[in-house]
C-alpha cells in the first residue's frame, strides 16, 4: 500500500443542523475543485464513545480539544481498517 494525502473533513453539529448537505457540499468542492476523485465517507456517530453519548443526552458537547481527538481517533480507525 502506498502513502497518499487524503483530505479528511470533519462535520459537527446538533441533529438537524444540516451536517449532511455541508458534508455533501465538502465532497462536491474536493471533487470539482480539488481533482480528489476518490472519497472515503464514514458516518462518525458509529464511533461515538458511551461517555460522548450520555453527555450528548444532558445537552453538554465536547470541547474543541475533544472534538480534534475524537476525529483523529476515528480518521485513525477508517485508515487502519
Amino acid at each position: 500500500m502506498t502513502e497518499q494525502n487524503v483530505p479528511i473533513v470533519v462535520v459537527f453539529g446538533r441533529p438537524g443542523a444540516g451536517k449532511t448537505t455541508i458534508a455533501e457540499a465538502a465532497d462536491k468542492l474536493l471533487k470539482d475543485k480539488h481533482n480528489v476523485e476518490e472519497i472515503i465517507t464514514l458516518d462518525l456517530d458509529v464511533c461515538i464513545p458511551q461517555w460522548m453519548k450520555d453527555n450528548f443526552t444532558n445537552g453538554i458537547y465536547p470541547t474543541l480539544a475533544q472534538r480534534d481527538q475524537f476525529a483523529g481517533l476515528a480518521s485513525a480507525s477508517l485508515i487502519m481498517t
